[in-house]
């Protein structure tokens, strides 16, 4: 059984009810091609994961670089300073289900 999901969140399904007898606007096959994406949702999300760490090794790449640039710069003690003043901490320890 595969699983598709909507294009936009949430997508009210009810929206489709119509009174007995009264005619869809679209048939159904090419209005599901239009809302639903076209991927079953295990698919869409292992190219889900993958864009995801494209963007993580360009940014990783990106401060690699800025790090070479940089390194030998003196500290700015009192941006050290500001940085660690507007920092937060969460309490995040794991995901559930991963």
């Amino acid at each position: 059984m595969f699983v598709f999901i909507p294009r936009q969140w949430p997508y009210l399904w009810e929206s489709l009810i119509k009174p007995r007898g009264h005619q869809p606007e679209t048939p159904l096959p090419k209005l599901l091609r239009s809302i639903l994406i076209h991927q079953d949702i295990v698919t869409y999300s292992r190219g889900l994961l993958k864009k995801v760490q494209n963007v993580i090794a360009a940014g990783s790449s990106v401060l690699n670089g800025a790090y070479d640039q940089f390194k030998n710069l003196p500290e700015n003690q009192s941006a050290l300073t500001q940085l660690k003043n507007n920092s937060k901490k969460y309490d995040f320890e794991s995901f559930v289900d991963a």
